[in-house]
């Protein structure tokens, strides 16, 4: 396998100015980064890493920031960004357009429209790694391959909000988001030969010996789209002046169009069985030409290769997406009945979520999980304190393969010097 050590070299360049002319402030910036890696001192030999040489990825970005307020009511905010990368060899532009409107002291309303991008990595870039399968019964080698000129993932957002304060003690804050998100790319199989090794034996009647050789792996953009509509309120609550309540609650949907749901395994697997087939046709096409005396047996080579690059015929559209919750939140009180004591339970919770990926789907349940603490505030350099966490003792797991953790009581202090 590559060893996971690499020299890295970065170099960081920016320059902004701020230019104040009133109502309008203006602040316009370039930037350059450059970052290489080079893998080369820890390998045996040129052709045993994951690099192999030193690779470099360059950025210079220019970038202008504009705030203007016509009146004291009315804002507006443009950021807009230009990035050269050197791989890909492209320009991405990127910007955000915000606009607020103060209604009166206690009412604000906003809208935001966005566009970002993924930077350039050195995985999706550069990987140029060949594995000679040892543990494994086939395949014999995989190829990864990284593609110097890959589209990078962008995200259009769209959001609105409104912020109120109905009384001097409570402030509400709503907002509702739309963004779709294009250009994602993943390391998945090009091609997948399938070997007979002795080709002139099958044709004489004996068992084949065969089996997938070698698969291609690259970096390749994918026509798959997420689509993600949402809304989320958050509320601050000065209920007197001992106790203090916070909440928050996001709901949203994601849905994906041009979704596979196959994983690379199922991909290879799929080639694998076509090449199969492809190679049985040519080993048929060589005993058939032997048999008709165009040939002799030394002319039947010794290994027949069958070759598939396709990809099944599946694609789904409007599909839902449930590797995040529909919904998740939380909750916290802040009492302090007297000076030096302070009670804070907390709580948070989600939906379920699914998450699949290469090896397998696990399902994770909603949560609602609390915890609390209690400090008490000794001096000002001593606080002793208690922290219940999972307090119900919620168990099952909350992020996939991880460890289910139970319900903790754990106490201490903290000492200042």
């Amino acid at each position: 396998m590559p060893t996971d050590n690499v020299d890295n070299e970065q170099i960081n360049l920016q320059a902004e100015y701020d230019w104040n002319l009133g109502k309008v402030s203006i602040r316009p910036g370039v930037s350059y980064q450059s970052m290489s890696y080079d893998d080369t001192e820890y390998i045996a030999e040129i052709g045993n890493g994951y690099l192999n040489k030193e690779r470099t990825i360059d950025i210079l970005a220019g970038s202008a920031r504009v705030d203007y307020r016509p009146t004291d009511k009315l804002r507006f905010v443009a950021a807009l960004r230009a990035e050269q990368y050197s791989h890909p060899d492209d320009i991405y532009a990127s910007w955000q357009f915000v606009s607020s409107y103060k209604i009166n002291d206690n009412n604000i309303i906003r809208a935001v429209y966005s566009r970002a991008n993924q930077s350039s990595f050195l995985v999706n870039t550069y990987s140029n790694y060949t594995w000679n399968v040892a543990n494994m019964p086939y395949p014999r080698v995989m190829q990864f391959d990284g593609d110097p000129n890959h589209d990078l993932k962008t995200m259009d957002m769209i959001e609105l909000g409104y912020r109120t304060r109905p009384t001097k003690n409570l402030l509400i804050d709503i907002e509702a988001f739309y963004n779709v998100s294009e250009g994602f790319g993943a390391l998945m199989p090009t091609y997948t030969d399938y070997a007979i090794y002795n080709p002139l034996d099958v044709i004489m009647g004996q068992p084949a010996i065969a089996r997938p050789d070698s698969i291609n792996i690259q970096y390749l953009n994918l026509d798959l789209k997420s689509k993600q509509l949402g809304a989320s309120i958050s509320i601050d609550w000065v209920i007197n002046e001992k106790l203090v309540a916070n909440g928050h609650l996001t709901i949203q949907q994601t849905k994906l169009d041009n979704y596979q749901p196959l994983n690379r395994n199922d991909i290879v697997g799929h080639q694998a069985v076509e090449a199969g087939t492809n190679a049985q046709i040519e080993l048929a096409a060589w005993g058939q030409k032997l048999v008709n005396g165009e040939i002799t047996p030394g002319d039947v080579p010794a290994i027949i290769k069958g070759t598939s690059t396709s990809w099944p015929a599946t694609i789904h559209n409007n599909y839902e997406h449930q590797s995040r919750p529909s919904y998740f939140g939380g909750l916290s009180l802040t009492y302090r009945p007297i000076k030096k004591l302070e009670i804070l339970p907390q709580a948070y919770f989600y939906g379920e979520q699914v998450l699949e990926n290469q090896y397998s789907t696990e399902a994770i349940e909603g949560k609602f999980l609390l915890n609390a603490k209690v400090s008490y505030k000794a001096n000002s350099n001593l606080t002793f304190y208690i922290n219940g966490r999972n307090i119900l003792n919620m168990d099952a797991r909350e992020f996939a393969f991880m460890d289910e953790i139970p319900g903790m009581v754990l106490g201490g202090l903290n000492f200042k010097f």
